[in-house]
């Protein structure tokens, strides 16, 4: 599935090859498509990357200040997830406790 999500992605990322944020945000889902539960997220029918960039824009809209915003790629990046549906991955922890010994 991960495969058929990129080339979904890479699709709509040729549509128009000279938007930066389209770009940006394109790299990013094919990051996280190395997830099966993500890959399929992304290839939702109402899932794309226009989409996507309407829900940061609405985003940004509601947090400017005298008509305009700045997001840091976090609040970006968040939205995405959120538009996409991706659930933050968890990683795991290895702690050599004896050193706390």
């Amino acid at each position: 599935m991960a495969h058929q999500a990129i080339i979904k992605i890479n699709e709509e990322m040729q549509k128009d090859p000279d938007d930066e944020y389209i770009e940006a945000i394109g790299q990013y889902v094919i990051d996280k498509c190395s997830s099966d539960a993500n890959a399929d997220l992304v290839m939702a029918e109402d899932k794309t990357l226009a989409g996507c960039l309407a829900a940061v824009e609405s985003y940004a809209k509601k947090k400017a200040k005298h008509n305009k915003a700045v997001l840091k790629d976090s609040e970006v990046f968040e939205q995405v997830d959120r538009y996409f549906g991706f659930r933050e991955e968890k990683k795991a922890v290895s702690l050599d406790l004896s050193d706390f010994l």
